[in-house]
C-alpha cells in the first residue's frame, strides 16, 4: 500500500508560481529519478477559502520500505543529495516554513497510476481536514466508503483520496476533486436544503470532534504568472 506526505508551504515575496515552478521541473524529476519518489498533486491554495500564500505538493511512496529506503537515502541533504539541498536552498527565496502530513490512504483510495488510469482527475481539490473522535477513524472511513463516496458521485465529485495520519491519532485528510468553481458553487448553494448531505452530516456527527475545509487549485504550466 502507497505511503503519502502532504506538504503546505508558506509563500513569501509573491514567491508562490517560482516556488510551484521549481519543484514541477527540477524538484519532483530529481525526486523520482534518484529516490523513485512520484510527484502526486501540485497545488496552490485559493486565498478565499483558507490561509495565503500557500503552495501544496503531494508525494507518493510505494510502501513504508520505499519510504524508509527514500528517508534514509535523503536525510540529511547536506550529505546525501546535495541537488536537492540546493534546491531546498534556492526554496528558502521564496517560502518562510510549512507543515507536512505522513498519511496512510483508506482501502478504497486510488493511488496515483489508478488515477491517471481512470481520468480522476480535475483542477479544484476539496481539501478536508478531520479529526475523528477516540478510535473512530476505520469506522469514519468505512461510512465514507459506502455512504459519502455514493453521495459525492452523485454530485460531480471524485474522491481522490481518503487518508489517515500515520503518526498522530485520530486526524486525517480527504481529497476531492471538483470539476470547475461552477460546480463548487452548485454543491455549495444545495448544501443546507439537500437532505442527502443533511443525512451526512448527522452521520459524520456522530464520528468527528473536527472538520475544516478549503479549496486548492492546480497551477498552469506558466506557474510564474500565479
Amino acid at each position: 500500500m502507497a505511503v503519502y506526505i502532504f506538504e503546505r508551504i508558506e509563500i513569501i515575496k509573491g514567491g508562490r508560481g517560482k516556488f510551484i515552478d521549481l519543484v514541477r521541473r527540477r524538484w519532483a524529476p530529481q525526486n523520482e529519478a534518484k529516490h523513485g519518489v512520484h510527484l502526486a498533486g501540485l497545488w496552490a491554495t485559493a486565498g478565499s477559502t483558507a490561509d495565503w500564500p500557500e503552495a501544496n505538493v503531494m508525494w507518493e511512496y510505494r510502501d513504508w520500505t520505499h519510504f524508509a529506503e527514500a528517508s534514509q537515502a535523503q536525510y540529511p541533504r547536506e550529505d546525501k543529495d546535495p541537488y536537492l539541498n540546493e534546491l531546498w536552498r534556492q526554496a528558502l527565496d521564496w517560502r518562510s516554513g510549512g507543515v507536512s502530513d505522513l498519511l496512510v490512504p483508506s482501502s478504497f483510495s486510488p493511488d496515483r497510476a489508478e488515477r491517471q488510469a481512470k481520468g480522476i482527475d480535475g483542477p479544484l481539490v476539496q481539501v478536508e481536514r478531520v479529526k475523528t473522535k477516540k478510535g473512530k477513524m476505520s469506522e469514519y472511513h468505512a461510512a465514507i466508503e459506502s455512504e459519502l463516496v455514493p453521495l459525492a458521485k452523485s454530485r460531480g465529485m471524485q474522491l481522490m483520496g481518503a487518508y489517515r495520519h500515520a503518526i498522530r491519532p485520530n486526524e486525517g485528510l480527504n481529497l476531492w476533486f471538483l470539476s470547475s468553481w461552477d460546480q463548487a458553487r452548485d454543491i455549495w448553494e444545495s448544501d443546507l436544503t439537500d437532505p442527502e448531505v443533511a443525512r451526512w452530516r448527522q452521520r459524520s456527527g456522530d464520528l468527528l470532534e473536527n472538520i475544516r475545509g478549503h479549496i486548492i487549485v492546480t497551477p498552469p504550466e506558466g506557474a510564474l504568472r500565479t
